[in-house]
Parts: C-alpha cells; sequence; structure tokens
C-alpha cells in the first residue's frame, strides 16, 4: 500500500527583493505625484473663484448707478393726500352717496307709515359725512361736500333726475 501523497502547494514565483523595492518606490512617487496634481487642481480652483468675485463689487456699482439714473428720469411720485379724483368724479360720487341715502330714507318712510325719520341715522343711514335736515312735514334734503363741491338733495325731486346731473349747490 502506498501512502497517500501530501497536497501539493502551488508554487508561486518570488519577486526578486531589488523588483519589490522599485515597485514599492514607484507605487509611492506615483501617490505623490498624484497629491501634487490635486494640490495645483484645488490651487487653480481657488484662484478662479478670487477672480470671479471681484465682479460682485463691480455688478453692485453699476446696479446703484442704473437705479440713481432711473430715479432721476422717473422721480418718485410725492404725496397726493389720500384722494387724487377730480371734481367731476368728486360730484359723480356724492350723487351716488346721497341718491342711496335718500332710498334708504324713502324705505324707511314706506316701512314706518309714511312718517319721517329724526336723523339719517334713525333711517339706518351709516354715512357720517351727510347732512338731513327736514324742510317741511313731507320734504326732506340731504347735503354733502367734499373738496369744495358741494351737492343737496330734496325729496321732492326724482332720485334718477339728481343721478343724471342736476346743478351741484354753490356756496
Amino acid at each position: 500500500m502506498s501512502q497517500p501523497e501530501p497536497p501539493k502547494r502551488p508554487t508561486t514565483a518570488q519577486p526578486n527583493p531589488g523588483e519589490a523595492k522599485s515597485s514599492v518606490g514607484s507605487l509611492v512617487s506615483q501617490i505623490v505625484a498624484d497629491q501634487k496634481e490635486q494640490k495645483q487642481t484645488l490651487k487653480a480652483a481657488m484662484e478662479r473663484s478670487d477672480k470671479r468675485s471681484n465682479l460682485g463689487p463691480i455688478a453692485l456699482g453699476l446696479l446703484i448707478v442704473l437705479n440713481v439714473a432711473a430715479w432721476a428720469v422717473f422721480p418718485p411720485k410725492g404725496e397726493t393726500g389720500g384722494d387724487s379724483r377730480s371734481p367731476a368724479e368728486i360730484e359723480r360720487d356724492l350723487r351716488i352717496i346721497i341718491a342711496s341715502a335718500a332710498t334708504d330714507v324713502d324705505v324707511w318712510r314706506r316701512l314706518n307709515e309714511n312718517r319721517m325719520p329724526r336723523s339719517l341715522a334713525e333711517a339706518k343711514v351709516r354715512d357720517s359725512t351727510l347732512r338731513f335736515s327736514l324742510i317741511d312735514s313731507v320734504v326732506y334734503e340731504i347735503r354733502s361736500e367734499h373738496r369744495g363741491v358741494t351737492l343737496a338733495y330734496r325729496s321732492n325731486m326724482a332720485v334718477t333726475d339728481f343721478l343724471e346731473g342736476g346743478v351741484p349747490v354753490r356756496r
């Protein structure tokens, strides 16, 4: 009987010690060269970003100059006091407000046995710029004034005629 043979180990060629040193040296030199290249790339990128940041102040200065020029050509409008309507527009608006109040007074009268209200507040008119006065037991007047335009409505006139532009009251 023969004895089993021990397993064979693969034979690897052992590098020459001189070759191993040179391959390690070339690997180290390759790593050093890569790091130098990365540093140079980083340095170049940082210099480029510095060059770009120099445009910021120039752009800001240009923007300020353009804004000042636009302001000089198109100056901002001053305060108008809140009401920029023309006298004709004011008269039109007053007519509508007075006619609306007169309609409210007439509705109140119909609901209250044709009695006259003592005030616009009693007739549920909430506009405080209107003045109400009784002329006699069946005729009342509603008057208003705004920026020099004064209008008055008397209840013996049709509301539609008043809206169509009767003559404004002059003081």
